[in-house]
C-alpha cells in the first residue's frame, strides 16, 4: 500500500510498480501500463510457484503516471 499522488495538473492516471533486489535502485517494471490505478498492488511473481525466490529481500518503488504519460520521479 502507499499513499496516493494528487496531480495538480492533469491528474494521476495509474502507477507502476518497479522490483529489485538491492534498495534504491529502479528495478524492472512488474507491472502493464494502466494496471494499477489504485493504491494498492500484489506481485503476482510471488504467487502460485512464481519467479521470486525464497530467502532474497525484494525492493519496490511505485511511481505515479499523468494522464499525459508523464512519470513522477
Amino acid at each position: 500500500d502507499w499513499e496516493p499522488v494528487e496531480d495538480s495538473g492533469s491528474g494521476t492516471a495509474f502507477y507502476r510498480v518497479y522490483r529489485f533486489t538491492r534498495a534504491g535502485e529502479l528495478g524492472v517494471q512488474t507491472n502493464q501500463d494502466d494496471e494499477t490505478t489504485g493504491s494498492f498492488y500484489i506481485d503476482p511473481s510471488g504467487a502460485n510457484g512464481g519467479s521470486l525466490f525464497s530467502g532474497i529481500t525484494y525492493f519496490y518503488t511505485v511511481r505515479a503516471v499523468d494522464q499525459v504519460g508523464l512519470e513522477n520521479t
